[in-house]
């Protein structure tokens, strides 16, 4: 599933959860990389391990 937004602890998601979600149920949303330099420096203040052309 892709992460359409996340504002106030609300996430939208591109597409319908392909099931009804209860109660109890448990995600784990990680945070994406597209592989752009520009990315791992603003998002994920990484760069040092950047290993992607830039």
């Amino acid at each position: 599933m892709e992460v359409k937004s996340f504002s106030n602890r609300l996430v939208t998601l591109v597409l319908p959860m392909p099931f009804v979600i209860s109660t109890g149920d448990e995600f784990t949303i990680i945070a994406g990389c597209d592989k752009a330099s520009r990315t791992c420096i603003v998002k994920f203040n990484n760069i040092i391990n950047f290993r992607g052309e830039p």
